[in-house]
């Protein structure tokens, strides 16, 4: 789930294998997630990662 409404990463939330996401929408969707749990991997090589983590992604719209 992605919040969309304007609102801050909950900082009461327990870490998760999905993180926290929220987004602001324009012509550019900015998907900003933190708040992940230490013990996945990223690839199937064992690429690790901490708690820390921070993932931003940017989706644009492009008109057809």
């Amino acid at each position: 789930m992605i919040s969309t409404d304007g609102r801050e990463h909950d900082a009461t939330l327990n870490p998760s294998y999905y993180g926290d996401s929220i987004a602001m929408e324009g012509n550019t969707m900015v998907i900003d997630v933190t708040n992940f749990v230490d013990d996945t991997w990223l690839s199937q090589n064992g690429t690790i990662h901490s708690d820390a983590m921070h993932v931003v992604e940017k989706l644009t719209r492009k008109a057809t």
